[in-house]
């Protein structure tokens, strides 16, 4: 399944994105600028994840993260300013994935 999570480079995001490709599962990781590197999080599995920058307050970045068409999509870094652009890009992106809050 294709994931695409926002907040991945985050304490939670973390987590979730190793449990994800331990899984086998393609993971898209939204990581907001000037983060921390893929590699010091993610270790050896850095390599296994397709990292985005993604600052979730600006709607340009938001639209970028989604263009990419996903099965399944996990908010973890999400802001209540942004929901209805990041639901809109979603949807413009292609086939409504299943967004997971």
């Amino acid at each position: 399944m294709r994931v695409l999570v926002t907040g991945a480079d985050g304490f939670v995001g973390r987590y979730l994105v190793r449990q994800l490709v331990a899984g086998g599962h393609e993971v898209r990781a939204g990581c907001r600028p000037g983060g921390p590197p893929p590699k010091q999080w993610l270790g050896a599995a850095a390599g296994r994840v397709q990292c985005v920058e993604l600052e979730i307050t600006e709607d340009a970045s938001v639209r970028a993260a989604a263009s990419v068409p996903a099965d399944a999509v996990k908010d973890v870094g999400m802001y209540k300013v942004t929901v209805k652009s990041f639901g809109e890009a979603v949807a413009e992106s292609g086939p409504a994935p299943l967004v997971v809050k």
